[in-house]
């Protein structure tokens, strides 16, 4: 129904409810009496395939009309002015609930939902709310299977494309994918250097020297690197060898291809007549459809419980699920014939060098193909991994490899010769700008330090070979401490060296012999130092505030004074007004005491004004833990009043310089 035919609907006036009483009656049973109402009234009317029930409270007024067509319908509440599609179920879901409709009626509503139902209905109501309720269930049943039917349809016409894995993908699980996971099984003989067991890659009968049980050997027939498996170990009817992979399949479509993902396992049961038999199980999760005339992928599917029916079978998903896996390489010729983006790019070699997500290595290959095959082709695999991960580093734009790399000359080729990180390149770009940097060195301190970030903070100061002898003899002080720690200590003494106005340059003040020592004293004087700042700036804003001091009826209220005061103020009072410091030197808050009369240097309540002079708090001893948190009420008057008598004034008084001064 279109909306206007809707509002057409909901402005009829209602139908007058059926008369009849609230009737209550009560029975008695096993002692117990049970109480028998009518919870609501119920009336209907037809106009051509059109049903019109309403149902009503007891006292006859008007709760929800529904308008029901043989495959459509909406609802109406009195009290909203928009249509509804809520059901009889699901506006009135109580199952006991009894509902008073005159025979007439149900026969009425029970004829309409046999002759005009588009399905087969049976209902087993006995009354007309019911039999339609029931016909509404129906109705959304049916559309619903229509619904999923087509999506199914859909579905299965997208892969029509989809072909079985050829057996030479077997073949490459075997003998490439899963290499990793091939057993030696033997029989533990005491005292002897060779054993006799079974290779369950090649199924022959083998002896090798200086077995161990899980260590690592080759098959002389075959050469597989092997797990030694004792068969005493590897109990019957439990015991188990269960192994996963995963890889992907590119396979090629009329207008692109399909990235296809596998999770493979492996199972040995340990019983002798199938040890010797390694199976593996195939399950596909994941099919992406990329399109070359549409420049990017069109459609994703996951193996998923189809709207949890409890059907399994590929649906179409919003997002794509990365995977980090294998790439079959037998069909990356027959991708790069189909896009000349493709043609130069080593995809074979790409994915026998790194794991990576098949469709992350697409798109930035089509994205940025000059790039990628250059990365590939001068061996930067780390970089080219990191560009390709989950998460990873952007691929770079440019032409020339100062503009890829922020780097050229000698220092580019002696890093990219290494087969650097982008971390690794990062660093070593900002240490080349304050020093000429020894490869060798920065490969060890790299490898060494957990966070190399700090490195280029430290070498302003410091050639990377000093840095590397200094960690060395601190190691060596320190004992156990590890050099990620010491480094972290040493940029914290260097900043507060810093922050001090220590002469940097001087080699005794940049490498301290006790490093802790020199770490604690300097960050304690550094400390100590930014608290003079801040208190003379507290001092500062004292003086600017000092308009809003004020006393009455015993009480006095004035600007804190001092950082010693502020700490003082929240150590009597056992609150925290002392980490509000820096912001009351600055300047985003205004702190004040609340003190008596007649003790004006004792702590008595803290009050805080925020941005425009709005009051934030103001907090006595413990926050007034002992008066359930609530100030004084000699205190709250006192604040009402100041806030009228003072602060208000001080901010017109703001105001009116302000409009002046315009």
């Amino acid at each position: 129904m279109r909306l206007a035919d809707k509002r057409a609907l909901m402005a009829l006036a209602f139908d007058p409810a059926p008369e009849m009483k609230v009737q209550q009656t009560a029975t008695m049973k096993r002692g117990t009496y049970h109480y028998t109402r009518t919870n609501y009234l119920a009336s209907a009317r037809t106009e051509g395939d059109l049903l019109v029930l309403t149902i009503y409270s007891n006292d006859g007024k008007p709760l929800y009309r529904t308008f029901q067509k043989p495959e459509e319908l909406f609802s109406q509440f009195p009290e909203r002015e928009k249509p509804s599609d809520a059901t009889l179920h699901s506006a009135f879901s109580i199952y006991n609930a009894t509902y008073h409709m005159t025979e007439e009626d149900t026969n009425l509503v029970r004829a309409w939902c046999k002759n005009n139902a588009p399905f087969s209905f049976f209902s087993t109501g006995i009354n007309g709310v019911q039999i339609l309720r029931d016909y509404q269930q129906k109705v959304r049943e049916t559309a619903l299977k229509r619904r999923r039917d087509k999506i199914r349809k859909q579905v299965d016409e997208v892969m029509k494309e989809i072909r079985p894995l050829p057996q030479a993908v077997m073949d490459w699980i075997r003998d490439d994918l899963m290499k990793e996971y091939r057993y030696f099984f033997y029989d533990y003989q005491k005292g002897k250097q060779v054993q006799k067991g079974t290779c369950s890659h090649c199924k022959q009968e083998v002896t090798i020297e200086g077995v161990k049980h899980r260590g690592i050997r080759e098959c002389p027939h075959c050469h597989s690197r092997v797990i030694c498996i004792a068969n005493r170990k590897f109990k019957e009817s439990v015991a188990r060898m269960w192994d996963e992979s995963a890889f992907s399949y590119i396979q090629p479509t009329r207008d692109g291809w399909c990235v296809r993902y596998f999770q493979v396992i492996s199972l040995l049961w340990g019983k002798k007549n199938l040890r010797k038999d390694q199976h593996y199980t195939l399950q596909e999760t994941g099919r992406y459809f990329y399109s070359r005339s549409q420049n990017g992928y069109t459609g994703f599917y996951e193996w998923q419980n189809f709207f949890q029916t409890g059907e399994y079978r590929f649906c179409k998903v919003e997002e794509r699920f990365p995977h980090t896996c294998r790439i079959y390489p037998d069909t990356l010729d027959a991708i790069r014939q189909q896009d000349e983006r493709l043609q130069y790019i080593p995809l074979a070699e790409i994915t026998r060098q790194i794991k990576t997500d098949a469709c992350r290595l697409i798109e930035s290959c089509c994205k940025s193909p000059m790039q990628v095959e250059y990365f590939a082709k001068m061996g930067l695999w780390r970089m080219l991994e990191g560009t390709l991960s989950r998460y990873g580093h952007q691929m770079p734009e440019g032409r020339t490899p100062q503009e890829v790399f922020g780097l050229s000359g000698q220092p580019l080729k002696e890093i990219l010769s290494i087969n650097p990180s982008w971390s690794e390149l990062d660093i070593y770009r900002k240490i080349s700008v304050q020093q000429k940097v020894d490869l060798a060195v920065f490969q060890r301190l790299y490898a060494r330090v957990t966070y190399p970030y700090r490195l280029p903070d430290i070498a302003q100061y410091l050639s990377l070979q000093k840095i590397e002898n200094y960690l060395d003899k601190q190691e060596v002080l320190e004992g156990k401490r590890v050099p990620d720690i010491i480094l972290g200590d040493w940029l914290d003494y260097l900043n507060a060296c810093k922050k001090l106005g220590y002469d940097l340059t001087d080699d005794r003040i940049l490498r301290p012999k006790d490093l802790t020592k020199a770490h604690d004293d300097a960050t304690a004087l550094a400390k100590e130092k930014e608290n003079q700042r801040t208190a003379q700036r507290i001092e500062q804003a004292a003086q600017k505030w000092s308009g809003y001091a004020w006393q009455s009826d015993g009480l006095l209220i004035r600007p804190i004074r001092s950082y010693r005061e502020l700490v003082t103020e929240g150590q009597k009072l056992k609150h925290c007004v002392a980490n509000y410091a820096k912001s009351y030197a600055d300047g985003s808050c205004k702190l004040f005491c609340i003190r008596k009369q007649s003790e004006p240097d004792t702590p008595y309540y803290t009050l805080e004004l925020g941005k425009e002079d709005r009051l934030v708090q103001y907090r006595g001893y413990r926050n007034d833990a002992e008066n359930n948190y609530q100030p004084q009420e000699e205190v709250r008057r006192f604040v009402t009043q100041w806030m009228k008598k003072i602060v208000e004034t001080q901010k017109d008084n703001k105001q009116h310089v302000k409009v002046t001064a315009a």
